[in-house]
């Protein structure tokens, strides 16, 4: 038992910004859910839903590539970002995003069964698909060095700007849930590469 109470010490203190960090996106998250549920028509509400859905072909991409990198990111004795490991990995996010464009091919062949728009919200939902994805793979880095603390500042920052944007006055709802989600994790990304960029200079 005495053992085991430092080695628990350790752990919380390495992983508690992160367990914030998940409770965080879980109450942003359902709050988007109510958003659109109240400000939503249920055309909307497909649209938005199938679009997400499609994407998650990125985000089977980023996770396929995180488990078989995250090795060699932790173990690389490279100080910084190593370019050959983002390039590895940039390459499996551009597979996964042809493979969400020639989905949408397919959707415009076979427009009679279904109605979901090619747009503005469509394209905005894939990019920030692929912001996400690069935020996660650059906090691994962010992992690497115990700045876990980092990750919970960049999520908050961009927690404020999802709900600010959400409730400016333009455009339709749906526009601006998509908008809202993509400046977001714009500036998710932004404040992380900072933060990196100042914690590896620090060390």
């Amino acid at each position: 038992m005495r053992e085991f109470l430092p080695y628990l010490k350790r752990a919380l203190s390495f992983s508690w910004p992160i367990m914030l960090n998940v409770l965080l996106f879980l109450l942003i998250n359902n709050y988007g859910k109510i958003y659109a549920r109240n400000f939503l028509s249920e055309e909307d509400m497909f649209n938005l839903s199938f679009v997400q859905r499609l994407a998650i072909i990125i985000q089977l991409a980023h996770a396929s590539a995180m488990a078989y990198l995250s090795k060699r990111v932790y173990l690389d004795k490279q100080r910084g970002v190593s370019l050959r490991i983002t390039a590895l990995y940039s390459a499996l996010i551009v597979a996964g995003v042809l493979m969400v464009a020639a989905a949408f091919v397919l959707l415009r062949l076979f427009s009679h069964l279904t109605s979901v728009p090619l747009n503005a919200v469509s394209l905005l939902l894939v990019i920030y698909t692929v912001l996400w994805c690069y935020v996660g793979y650059l906090e691994m880095y962010l992992a690497r060095i115990n700045r876990n603390k980092y990750v919970l500042i960049c999520s908050a920052a961009a927690a404020v700007v999802f709900v600010a944007v959400l409730f400016m006055p333009f455009g339709t709802p749906l526009y601006r849930i998509a908008l809202a989600m993509t400046l977001s994790m714009a500036g998710n990304l932004a404040l992380v590469m900072k933060l990196l960029r100042h914690a590896e200079e620090r060390t």
